[in-house]
């Protein structure tokens, strides 16, 4: 253990306000654009987020990157 868990649990925290977000705003734009097309972008998007949350060069960007991680997850579900 690195004694800095507490890192670990606000990325988990991130993840869940993204998903808070992401319900109320890609809700309304589904309903705007189309569901389909919504969650292809929601998709194409994510792998890249994905993507760059493993290269993430330091907590900052990791964290960020989590939280529209969460964001944009909230469509697949």
């Amino acid at each position: 253990m690195c004694g800095r868990e507490e890192l670990a649990e606000l990325s988990q925290t991130l993840v869940m306000i993204g998903q808070t977000v992401g319900a109320f705003l890609f809700t309304s734009l589904a309903d705007r654009y189309g569901r389909k097309k919504i969650h292809v972008i929601c998709h194409i998007c994510l792998f890249g987020v994905v993507l760059a949350t493993a290269f993430a060069p330091n907590y900052g960007s990791f964290a960020a990157f989590r939280a529209l991680m969460g964001g944009l997850q909230q469509v697949s579900l």
